[in-house]
């Protein structure tokens, strides 16, 4: 290819090597049929040629031979090289392929890896987001309930409370009954016997309470030894029945080893939502706590409903 280069420079000649060797090629081609003709007059004129004459004849057959041969290996190599030039073209764009398929996997595995990468992220933070909400909902349930008898606690009883009175009442059904409950006498229980054995009574009473209600009412303690018994639509005669029938079912309670008295006595207060005097949370509140506290008086471990009180 060099020497074909150098050729072509020589004459004049400039361009690709592809270029230059194909053009000697065209010439090598032209070349043929004159070389041709010349060996064909030279047969001619054999007839009429000296010795002297055959003999120029000779030398320049012989010549015309080499240079014939020169330039088949010429051509023969020319082809070599446009072949090998082809060649490494080929192996070229086959490697870019090669290296175009190989980018593509990356790119493909890539992806495959970032999806994953984000299922896995979607899946964790979804995780993450179920458990926080689950810690939430534990929290609240928390802080509605009560510690140490494991029922509702005043902010419950209240929340209960307010929703029954925003619901519009049915007319033709009993009103809504509150029972306000508190222990006669249990400081002794503390103080005699100790604050471990004051909770078990607590915890006895809670029981009792929510077993007794059911869903039928709600059970709350708002207070150190106060509770609460939310009755919707119980009514006063079948409301004092229930109220005094928890009184008795509390004295009948077996109290725990330890305890300072033979039973446990309560005193409970009821005031029945009548629209008129208990109007609203605070006023119904107010008059079972004043029944309560009126059934204090009279000697505990009694019933005592709010329009008993004047």
């Amino acid at each position: 290819m060099q020497e074909a280069v150098i050729h072509a420079r020589a004459v004049g000649m400039y361009g690709e090597p592809s270029d230059l060797l194909r053009i000697e090629s065209e010439m090598a081609d032209q070349l043929r049929p004159a070389l041709a003709d010349v060996r064909e007059a030279l047969k001619l004129n054999s007839t009429t040629s000296t010795p002297a004459v055959r003999s120029i004849e000779t030398e320049l057959e012989q010549r015309y031979a080499v240079r014939e041969k020169e330039l088949r290996i010429r051509d023969l190599e020319r082809e070599n090289r446009v072949k090998g030039l082809a060649l490494k073209a080929a192996q070229a764009e086959a490697a870019q392929r090669v290296g175009e398929q190989r980018r593509a996997a990356l790119i493909s595995w890539t992806s495959k890896l970032v999806a994953v990468g984000l299922l896995l992220v979607a899946a964790l933070l979804f995780l993450l987001l179920r458990a926080q909400r689950r810690h939430a909902a534990e929290l609240r349930l928390q802080a509605l309930r009560d510690p140490l008898t494991g029922i509702d606690n005043r902010c419950a009883f209240l929340q209960h409370a307010g929703a029954l009175l925003n619901d519009r009442p049915d007319q033709r059904r009993p009103k809504h009954m509150l029972m306000l409950i508190d222990f006669d006498h249990f400081k002794p229980i503390n103080d005699s016997a100790g604050h471990q054995v004051g909770d078990r009574v607590l915890g006895i009473v809670a029981d009792y309470l929510s077993n007794s209600m059911g869903k039928q009412a709600h059970v709350a303690r708002i207070g150190g030894e106060e509770f609460a018994v939310l009755c919707p639509y119980r009514g006063a005669e079948a409301g004092m029945r229930l109220a005094e029938a928890l009184r008795a079912g509390v004295a009948a309670l077996p109290l725990p080893a330890g305890a300072p008295m033979a039973n446990i006595m309560v005193s409970i207060g009821v005031a029945l939502f009548d629209g008129r005097h208990c109007h609203d949370l605070s006023s119904w509140m107010r008059a079972a706590d004043t029944a309560l506290y009126s059934a204090k008086a009279h000697g505990r471990d009694r019933v005592v409903a709010s329009t008993l009180v004047s």
